[in-house]
């Protein structure tokens, strides 16, 4: 049941973002772009890359996404031109890299579909072309984990790609987003950091200003190799390390998908198209400007930079939960409510009201008239004087000895006791119910109805009816009590002569004992049919329990899905949440009333039966309960509003006087969403602050440049802001994001390579290698054909150890 519910509120969110990111205003593309995702281990990179560039992109569909792995390339999505390496499919661990790039070397057949490929990607821009303002100058931004094997081959893929796109354009923009995994936690987790920082410590080469690379690397259809050449000259213009960890060392919790998030970001702010006047006023993106910041003269390292993301949208799983919670508790309430009625009534439907009790227990008795057949009995000859001188009881007995008392029991008690025996008293009620319990009653009535507690249910007016029958039984038997100890004179003995006299004192005595044993017989048979039915009552009250459980069962699980998922009270981006829907899904409810009637509830379109959905299993009204608020509640315009609308109508909503504590005032709603999306946009990577020479930051919002949002951060550390401050003019419906872009770090500044460079060291020392031949040795710190030896971090180095520089 809980599965199925979150799998709703998974597919009512994600419905819901699409919805809202439908009316947003997609950003476009001015120029075409390229991404080359290098590795498997990059393939979820580049389905979480392509899904948000479809969204937020109006010409996404001009996109092309080159995928090259060594096992299984991406290739079901729209726009994705997959390459697969050649290989074996299990490489040794102690030499993948060095092998991987040998036989990608070797093999001809190999380079030649690669160059297929990329001209394959340069056809299909060239084709999409009008849907891009420029065509003189391409992005490509390269994509690989830093812990994949098959970026040994980046160089070379890179410098094939510029060099055949290339031909089209006038200026290639090469980016690199390195993605690094430091939330590893399985036995693998060393070799996986000493492959990350091999690869870190080849592109400190491929970023050597001097860095040169000539290789024959395009194929001519008949086989001649021609060569590509590059530098001397950085590989990449920009290089972004994106981890798991952001500055403060944090592991995000959602592995590197905000790292994807804010690649997607990236390219949409360094390629779109500026189409609004506020792009001048709240400062444009400019990527030499930005390249020019992050260099320092001083320092000859190569720099690397750094992003992150944040994006805030409407809690729409918080307020689906929500909704189907107040639902819920309306459509019980309802239930309950029928259970309100008062006693008698609800006596009258189960046929246990006193005058329909009095009927049934003379039906189930003989007749009274039936007691005459009593004179037809045979008695002694007793002299009339003689009896007159006895009490009744002692005159019965010298008439009738025990025949008349017998009689009575044969034909009088042992039939009530066989009838009542009979009696199918629980069907006949189920069946009473099943004609006359209909809606708004239900289960829920029975149960309030048959409460053994209740202090107007049935089960009281039982014990009240009972409470009276054993008083009436005492009064019937001390009466019978007292006529047998009465005189037998007393009673008349009309007639003239001895034998009239006789069979009149017989008739009298007979009618002055055995109507009184009736009456007691019927008061007996009463207070046994009075507690057949309370018992039957509890039977019937287990059965309506269980189901009440069921409903119970469900309430609790909304209740607690709410408090999951809109979280504690301090947060308070989801505040004010059951006091904004409630009454938006009371009014929903009510109008529904009005057009559909009191108890529309109970329809065919709506719950129905509800005892047969829990005959079902609780997730099958669950299930129910979802599609009449999709259907019913969720179409209404309140759930339409744009992010900012609807959060602002949330923090003004009012309540009753002594809940106005709860009420989140403006101001501290767009300080927390500041703060939020603040610590949710930190850097992803990890550095040591103490031993980064140079920083430089900058933020951009994407979203209404004239929204109070915006302009309320814009002024909230204006004049003190020790960063760039831009916004990304935007209307947009389904939330508000922040890009934060940092750089001017060296790699020794990473915790990532510190970490990593002793098992890297440990690796090697073991006979690991990591390195194509010829790279080993020098990392190409300056030519390809290689000069002095790269710098790794040193975890015993002084400056690690006391914050100097080494």
């Amino acid at each position: 049941m809980r599965e199925r519910l979150r799998q709703f509120l998974y597919e009512y969110d994600n419905a819901a973002d699409n919805a809202a990111a439908e009316s947003d205003e997609q950003r476009s593309l001015y120029a075409p772009l390229v991404f080359l995702f290098i590795g498997d281990r990059a393939g979820e990179a580049l389905r979480a890359v392509h899904r948000r560039m479809a969204r937020g992109c109006a010409n996404s569909r001009a996109l092309v996404y080159l995928h090259l792995a060594a096992s299984e390339p991406v290739e079901e999505l729209e726009g994705v031109l997959p390459f697969r390496l050649s290989g074996e499919s299990e490489p040794d661990r102690r030499s993948a890299r060095p092998e991987l790039h040998r036989r990608f070397r070797a093999d001809a057949e190999q380079l030649a579909r690669l160059n297929r490929l990329v001209r394959q990607a340069g056809n299909r821009v060239a084709e999409n072309g009008r849907q891009f303002a420029s065509f003189e100058r391409l992005s490509l931004a390269v994509v690989t984990r830093a812990d994949d094997p098959a970026n040994v081959l980046l160089p070379e893929a890179v410098l094939l790609a510029k060099s055949i796109l290339g031909e089209s354009f006038k200026f290639i923009q090469t980016d690199l987003y390195a993605l690094l995994s430091e939330g590893e936690a399985g036995d693998d987790f060393a070799y996986y950091s000493s492959l990350g920082l091999s690869f870190l410590a080849e592109l400190e080469g491929y970023q050597s200003r001097s860095f040169r690379l000539s290789e024959p690397l395009l194929l001519t259809g008949d086989g001649y190799a021609l060569t590509a050449e590059h530098g001397p000259a950085p590989l990449f213009d920009l290089v972004y390390l994106l981890s798991d960890k952001d500055e403060a060392g944090l592991l995000a919790p959602d592995g590197l998908r905000k790292a994807y998030a804010a690649i997607s970001s990236l390219t949409l702010l360094k390629n779109r198209r500026t189409v609004h006047e506020f792009d001048r006023e709240s400062g444009l993106y400019n990527n030499l400007q930005y390249k020019q910041s992050i260099m320092n003269p001083a320092v000859p390292d190569n720099v690397y930079s750094s992003a992150g993301y944040a994006e805030v949208r409407r809690p729409n799983a918080a307020i689906a939960v929500t909704v189907l919670q107040q639902v819920f508790r309306g459509f019980r309430e309802r239930l309950l409510e029928a259970g309100r009625v008062q006693p008698a009534e609800a006596a009258e439907l189960f046929g246990l009201d006193a005058p329909a009790v009095a009927r049934r227990t003379q039906a189930l008795l003989p007749p009274e008239s039936a007691l005459s057949e009593l004179h037809a009995l045979l008695s002694r000859s007793v002299p009339l004087g003689e009896l007159q001188r006895l009490s009744l009881g002692e005159a019965a007995e010298q008439l009738y000895g025990g025949n008349a008392s017998a009689f009575f029991s044969a034909h009088f008690e042992a039939a009530a006791r066989e009838a009542l025996n009979a009696l199918s008293l629980e069907e006949e009620t189920e069946r009473r119910l099943a004609e006359r319990l209909k809606p708004p009653y239900s289960f829920y009535s029975v149960y309030e109805w048959t409460h053994p507690k209740s202090e107007t249910g049935l089960v009281r007016e039982l014990h009240r009816q009972e409470a009276e029958t054993d008083r009436l039984l005492a009064d019937a038997r001390e009466e019978l009590r007292s006529a047998l100890d009465g005189r037998a004179d007393r009673l008349p003995a009309g007639g003239l002569l001895p034998g009239a006299r006789l069979r009149h004192f017989r008739r009298a005595l007979l009618d002055s004992i055995y109507p009184l044993r009736y009456r007691i017989l019927e008061l007996e048979t009463r207070l046994a049919l009075l507690q057949r039915s309370e018992e039957v009552l509890a039977r019937l009250h287990q059965r309506a329990y269980r189901r009440v459980e069921q409903m119970e069962e469900l309430a609790a699980l909304l209740d607690e899905e709410v408090r999951e998922f809109a979280g504690p009270r301090g947060d308070y981006l989801n505040r004010n949440l059951p006091e904004y829907y409630g009454p938006e899904t009371r009014r929903i409810v009510q109008e529904l009333a009005a057009r559909r009637g009191p108890d529309f509830y109970f329809g065919s379109g709506f719950f129905g039966d509800i005892a047969e959905w829990l005959d079902r299993g609780t997730d099958a009204l669950l299930a129910r309960l979802i599609e009449v608020c999709r259907r019913e509640v969720f179409t209404d315009a309140v759930f339409r509003q744009s992010f900012e609308e609807e959060l602002l109508e949330r923090a003004n909503v009012t309540v009753r006087f002594e809940e106005q504590g709860l009420i989140l005032p403006k101001e501290e709603l767009f300080r927390d969403l500041y703060e939020r999306l603040e610590s949710g946009a930190a850097i992803r990577i990890a550095l040591f602050h103490y031993t980064q020479k140079h920083r430089y930051e900058e933020k951009y919002f994407f979203g209404d440049y004239e929204s109070e949002f915006i302009r309320y951060s814009f002024g909230l550390d204006k004049g003190s802001r020790a960063y760039q401050l831009g916004c990304v003019h935007e209307r947009k419906t389904s939330g508000i994001d922040k890009l934060s872009i940092m750089g001017g770090f060296r790699l020794a500044d990473t915790i990532y390579a510190r970490n990593a460079s002793k098992y890297y060291r440990t690796y090697l020392e073991n006979g690991f290698r990591f390195h194509p031949e010829g790279r080993e040795a020098s990392l190409f710190e300056g030519t390809a054909e290689h000069s002095r030896p790269a710098r790794f971090p040193d975890p015993e180095a002084p400056g690690f150890r006391t914050g100097q520089e080494e």
